[in-house]
């Protein structure tokens, strides 16, 4: 990868006006005007890399365009290079063409439309990947992105853990249907619908009068506003692809959601993410905290949600799997994770220094409640192994 310190950004694109666009989210974004160069097909694409001797931060490519050809220009790329190029592949894909474009030179994949934030965050993740691999390398311009990347809606949230995915397709009802043809969703809050296979166009009108249309693909869910607390007057959902499709009977998710009341805010914080990208009314929702354990500690993290009196689920990732911890009112009420509930879970939480985190707001939810000792005194015992670790 280029070492100067001027990052470079290809954009291959026949469409001048999306040409534009993106170039203009990346220079709002902190890149240089200078540093964001374009062309229109393939054949322009390779002659500016070998120009510039292969020495760019990633090509954003129209991977699907024949005049444009993604994989293609990979293919060249890595045979001229010598080493590999970052791609990120932007276009219509099914689950089909999102696998081809990962095996065939894509690092990573952006659907259509594009959005700004969503393309801002595959730029930190090329970034993190390559921090990984060699440590030296210094920051690109993409460290700008990370403030705008905080409260960001992901293209699709975390995926669920395995407990509570194998519980809601635990005897689910599967329906495969063709292109074109409307999915029979009945009412809105009868059942839980996600798509296992294909891509599913969705509109969806709530109580407040708020619209959305929005497109979901596999391991997705569609018409999951209810289950998150939130009323819908009307669902159409029609096949785009021929799609085999997954649904649950709302009885059984919500005694899912009573045992881990994670998923309640998984699938509210999925609407609320969804009402900020896709609203027709602009109406704005409440937007939880997200970052890294490096930028911000688990212990000063409890200390904020337990002084601002949030009501939530707090959910840790990191190589050893996934942490939640449920606040009401600021309080830790319950906390579940890596084969253990309660006390335990928050104090090795706090002991974590690498990792991610997300807190979903949403109100309180009923259910397990594994953690009686008060919140203080959690987060003063934290604070005091973390002293005399320090120490040592």
């Amino acid at each position: 990868m280029c070492n100067d310190p001027l990052v470079r950004l290809l954009i291959v694109d026949r469409v001048w006006g999306q040409r534009q666009k993106i170039r203009n989210w990346l220079v709002q974004g902190g890149y240089s005007a200078s540093s964001v160069i374009e062309a229109e097909d393939g054949v322009a694409a390779v002659e500016l890399l070998r120009q510039m001797n292969f020495a760019v931060d990633a090509v954003l490519c129209d991977w699907l365009d024949p005049r444009v050809d993604g994989a293609a220009i990979a293919r060249e790329v890595r045979r001229l290079a010598g080493a590999p190029v970052d791609f990120i592949a932007h276009g219509t894909f099914d689950s089909r063409a999102r696998e081809a474009a990962l095996a065939n030179g894509a690092a990573d994949v952006i659907g259509l439309p594009i959005r700004p934030e969503l393309l801002m965050q595959k730029l930190v993740g090329l970034e993190k990947r390559r921090r990984e691999a060699n440590p030296a390398a210094r920051p690109s311009n993409t460290a700008v992105f990370r403030a705008l990347a905080v409260d960001a809606p992901s293209e699709k949230p975390a995926p669920l853990s395995s407990p509570l995915w194998e519980a809601l397709r635990r005897n689910a009802r599967h329906a495969e249907i063709h292109a074109g043809t409307h999915v029979p969703v009945g009412p809105p809050s009868a059942r839980l619908w996600w798509v296992e296979r294909g891509t599913v166009a969705v509109k969806e009108t709530r109580d407040d009068g708020t619209e959305m249309a929005y497109r979901a693909g596999p391991e997705e869910f569609f018409g999951e506003a209810p289950f998150g607390g939130m009323g819908v007057q009307a669902l159409d959902a029609v096949a785009e692809t021929d799609s085999w499709l997954a649904s649950q009977d709302a009885e059984t998710v919500r005694r899912t959601a009573a045992a881990a009341p994670f998923l309640f805010y998984w699938l509210r914080n999925l609407s609320t993410t969804r009402l900020r990208a896709y609203s027709r009314t602009g109406q704005s929702a409440e937007r939880g905290l997200s970052g890294t354990v490096e930028s911000l500690p688990i212990l000063d993290l409890l200390q904020v949600l337990h002084g601002a009196r949030r009501t939530g689920v707090l959910r840790v990732d990191g190589r050893e799997g996934a942490q939640f911890i449920q606040f009401v009112d600021g309080r830790i009420v319950h906390a579940e994770g890596l084969g253990f509930t309660g006390e335990t879970v928050v104090d090795r939480a706090m002991a974590r220094t690498t990792g991610t985190f997300e807190f979903y707001v949403g109100p309180e939810v009923p259910g397990v409640r594994s953690v009686s000792v008060d919140t203080a005194g959690l987060i003063m015992r934290g604070a005091q192994r973390a002293a005399r670790k320090a120490a040592h």
